[in-house]
């Protein structure tokens, strides 16, 4: 057991995003302005055969007035992942409302500017803000 424990990856989980909104919400994470991630999942309810019920919620979802840490797999994951992947430095969010999401495609989302706000944080901003991330509307 000691053995599985010491081989596994780290987690980076110190990026934290903030909904200060009234809204339920989807992001995106990407290293530019119009990234297709359309492996984003929504939040689902399943029923058994035996018609027992489970949730699942979606990586991406954020519940309003609440907020979700988000995972990167390694040491310093997000910091590595924005220095190698991100020409400019920079991550990209695309926020959703969940009645939008669940309606409509993410490409037609960003194609028609369907979004709920959509911004750039650089990696000294993610570092300076220690590496939380506050949504607000207004």
């Amino acid at each position: 057991m000691c053995l599985s424990i010491i081989g596994c990856d780290p987690a980076d989980n110190r990026l934290t995003i903030v909904n200060n909104s009234d809204l339920n919400m989807y992001f995106i994470l990407s290293c530019d302005s119009m990234s297709n991630n359309s492996n984003i999942l929504k939040n689902q309810t399943f029923i058994d055969e035996y018609n027992d019920t489970t949730f699942t919620e979606s990586d991406n979802f954020i519940a309003m007035q609440s907020s979700k840490k988000v995972i990167k797999v390694g040491k310093n994951g997000w910091e590595n992942f924005v220095k190698s992947n991100c020409s400019n430095e920079k991550l990209y969010l695309t926020f959703i409302s969940d009645s939008i999401f669940n309606n409509n495609s993410v490409e037609s989302i960003l194609y028609h500017k369907l979004y709920l706000k959509q911004f750039s944080i650089s990696l000294s901003d993610l570092k300076s803000n220690n590496w939380i991330v506050n949504v607000n509307l207004n």
